[in-house]
Formats: structure tokens, sequence, C-alpha cells
């Protein structure tokens, strides 16, 4: 009996050491982010295509340039019947727009709105509570995707996923900055969890496009809620998540860092890229639908080269970004977003969007995965090293990315056209990129030198810093 129960208590260890490895914890954080991320991606294809068949309460008649064109296609791609006077098809492409960006844009108002409530639960009641209740809301938004007939429960439900993805991905990435404590090591780990959104993004857009092209839109959610459900049971094992308030330790109030230059200045870097495939998600797929009549499944692959390009920039610059230079690489990632924005409007096949999208998927990838590590680095030696609050503002950035690049380019795209809408915005990019040329050598909580002063004068200060594992 004494070596059974030694035995056992052996294998017990072993299950207890493995619950708090930092691989599991690690790998927990990577399936959470890829979950929100399929979810996230797999409407860009369904929605639209959905909604045009009429599927809604607001079928409007509308004036189009294209009206034989865009009725061929929709007849032959979507199985409608159709009807036109003159010039006017009740095909409301042009109204559409403009409600897939209100709709798409939901999700980033509503979690804008909450991250810095979320900072504060975080910082209050530690990580794994708040991740747990993410779970729990990412798989009612599933519901009420796969159950939901009007355009008013689809839009609550992207308007639900935003509490879901603010929960998850700011207790997640406050748990990473808390289980590695060295730059180098939580560089790496930070770029392979922002390979789940990556991964998750590059399932969701073929996934949400087949899967609705042969058995309709209610099955895929289900098999996101499916999914969801059982790594909330493997976050529950791991974490054991309890309401117990942890003890509350000195913080930066998250108004004092929205006045840190350096955390501005980064998080506005993490911004642009963000809102570039923000603006594209609504107003791409219907810029195809009247120019080039694609299949529905090829509406669900268009964004697949935005996501391998940001997998393997995570993949490669999560490891090499702090020796390369963060601030280096956060101006690479802005000048490669401008130039692939402004390739997109001149292309003529569909064939020919995949350089573009590759480019703004490593523009993207290179930005993450430069601009979180730092974002620690920076409230560590500017502040206290409490992460809820930072990653709330990195959040906060994504979301305003996510609410305004749907939403005025859903408005401007009527105005000024989808070419002239990605121009702008590669326009703005390019203005901002000289900005992060500041976060070289960002000074530490008790130096008080300007920003533009001569790295020279503080040679001392430089070198100590790049010994600890800076941004230089």
């Amino acid at each position: 009996m004494e070596p059974s129960a030694d035995k056992g208590k052996d294998y017990y260890d072993r299950i207890e050491s493995f619950r708090a490895s930092k691989c599991l914890t690690l790998a927990i954080v990577f399936l959470a982010l890829l979950i929100d991320s399929v979810l996230l991606a797999v409407v860009v294809p369904i929605i639209p295509a959905y909604l045009i068949r009429g599927k809604s309460p607001w079928n409007e008649t509308i004036q189009t340039n294209d009206t034989d064109v865009s009725v061929a296609w929709m007849t032959n791609n979507l199985n409608l019947t159709h009807s036109t006077s003159g010039s006017t098809s009740t095909y409301h492409i042009v109204l559409l727009n403009r409600r897939l960006g209100w709709m798409f844009a939901s999700k980033a108002f509503v979690q804008l709105a909450v991250n810095p409530f979320v900072g504060q639960v975080v910082n209050r009641l530690g990580c794994s509570l708040p991740m747990f209740a993410g779970f729990i809301v990412l798989i009612v938004s599933s519901l009420l995707y796969a159950f939901g007939e009007t355009f008013v429960i689809l839009f609550v439900a992207r308007a639900v996923q935003g509490i879901g993805s603010s929960l998850i991905s700011v207790s997640g990435m406050t748990i990473l900055a808390q289980t590695y404590h060295e730059d180098d090591s939580r560089s790496k780990a930070m770029g392979i969890a922002l390979g789940g959104v990556a991964l998750g993004v590059l399932i969701g857009y073929p996934f949400g496009g087949l899967m609705y092209e042969f058995v309709g839109k209610t099955i895929p959610f289900l098999v996101i809620a499916s999914v969801a459900t059982i790594e909330c049971v493997l976050h529950l094992w791991a974490f054991r998540p309890s309401p117990c308030k942890q003890d509350v330790l000195p913080s930066t109030p998250l108004l004092k860092l929205l006045r840190d230059p350096y955390v501005i200045i980064a998080s506005g870097a993490l911004l642009l890229p963000e809102m570039a495939i923000a603006l594209l998600e609504p107003t791409l797929p219907l810029w195809l639908i009247e120019n080039m009549h694609p299949h529905k499944w090829q509406l669900g692959i268009v964004f697949v080269p935005d996501s391998t390009g940001y997998w393997i920039a995570c993949a490669v610059f999560g490891v090499v970004a702090q020796k390369l230079g963060r601030w280096r690489c956060i101006m690479a990632s802005l000048v490669l977003s401008s130039v692939s924005l402004v390739c997109i409007p001149h292309v003529r096949h569909i064939q020919q969007l995949i350089v573009p999208h590759f480019g703004l998927g490593v523009a993207i990838g290179l930005v993450d995965t430069s601009v979180l590590p730092l974002l620690a680095f920076l409230v560590e030696k500017r502040h206290f090293a409490d992460y809820g609050n930072v990653y709330a503002i990195a959040q906060m950035s994504i979301s305003l990315a996510f609410s305004v690049g749907p939403s005025v380019g859903g408005q401007l795209v009527e105005l000024i056209g989808f070419p002239w809408l990605v121009r702008g915005m590669a326009l703005l990019t390019i203005i901002y990129t000289p900005l992060c040329y500041l976060l070289r050598n960002p000074p530490m909580h008790n130096e008080r030198r300007p920003i533009l002063l001569d790295d020279s004068v503080f040679s001392h200060t430089v070198s100590s810093y790049t010994s600890e594992g800076g941004t230089n």
C-alpha cells in the first residue's frame, strides 16, 4: 500500500506542477485569444451575405451605379430573385455599407467603454475570474449569432462580444506580464499568444465563408460556442477562479498613464494599422461585390493573407523585436501598412489582393509584438508594475480603431468612395510615423529630461537601460 500511495502522490504532484506551469498558462491565453478572434472574423463573410439576402426587416430600395451587374452577381451567388425599375434596385448596397459599418463597430464601442473598468477589476480581483467571465460572454454572443435572424439581434451579438473580448484580452496580457518577468521571455510569450489572434483570424474568414456556403449561418457559431465551453472548463481546472479579493498593490491611476506621452505614442502606433483593417472589413467585401462579382467562398478567403502575414510576424518578431529595437519595428510597421493600403484600390482581380493584404497583416503583427511588451516595460520603469491599466489602454486603442474605423468608414465610403478612403488612411498613418522615433529611448521614472533632448547627455542612463533589456 505504501508504494502505491507514494506513486499516487507523485502522480498528483506532477499534475499540480503541470497545472501551475507557465506553458499551460500560455496555452490557455493563446486559446482564449484564438476563440475570440475566430468569432470576430467568422462574421465578416457571413453577415453581409446573410443580410443582403433580405433576412432583415429593412429591405429598402436605393439607387446603384451598376444595377445590372450587381443584380446578376447577387442572383447567381446568393440565390436571389430580383426586380428592377430603370436604374433602381431593391438590393441596398450603399445602405448596407453604412449599417454594416455601425454593426461591426458596435463591438469596439462597447469594448472601448468597458476596458477602463476591466483594468480596475483585474488589478483588484486578479486575472482568472475576469477571464472566466469573458468565456461565458463569448458563449452567449455565439448563441445570439447562431439563432439571431434580424439585424437588431445580430447587432446585439456583436456588441455583447465586446464585453467578452475586453475581459479576455486585458486579463490574458496581464497574466503573461505577471508570469514572464524577464523582458526577453515576456516578448517571446506575448508573440506566441498573439499568434492565437492570427490563427483565429486565419481560421475564421475561410471557416465562415465555407460553412455558410454549405451548411448555413447557425452551425459555425454553434461550433465556436462548443469550443469556448471546452476552453472554459480547462480554465476552471487550471486557475480555479474565485471571487476572493486579492491584496491591492500600489498602482498607477489610468488617467496618469494616459498623460504619459510615451504610453500615448505607443498606443497611437497600435491604433493606426488596426484601424486600417477595421476600415476594410465592412467596406472591402461590398466593393468587391460591386466591382469583381466574387463567389461567396472568395469573400471568406480574401482576408486570409492578412492573418497569414500576422501569424508570421508574431512568430518572427515576437522573438527578435526587442533586439532589433522596438521603435524601429514600430516605424517599419507603419510604413508597410501605408504602402499596402495604397496598393489595394489598384487591384483588378481578387488574386492581386494577396500581396497588399499580406503586407498589412505583417504590419499589424509587427506593431503588436513590439508595442505590447513595450507597454509592460514602460509601466515597470516609469510607474508601478501593475499591468491591468496599461493593457486596458492598449485595448482601448484597438477598440477605438475598430469603432471609428467601421463607423466612419461606412459613412465616408459613400462620400469619397472606397479608393480614396483607404488612401486617406495610408496618408494619416505615414504622417504619424515620425512620432515613433521618440520611443527609441524613453526616460525612466526618476529622469526629468525633455522628450527630444540629445541622448549623448544621458549616455550612462542609456547604457544601463539597454543592459536591462530596453527598446534600443
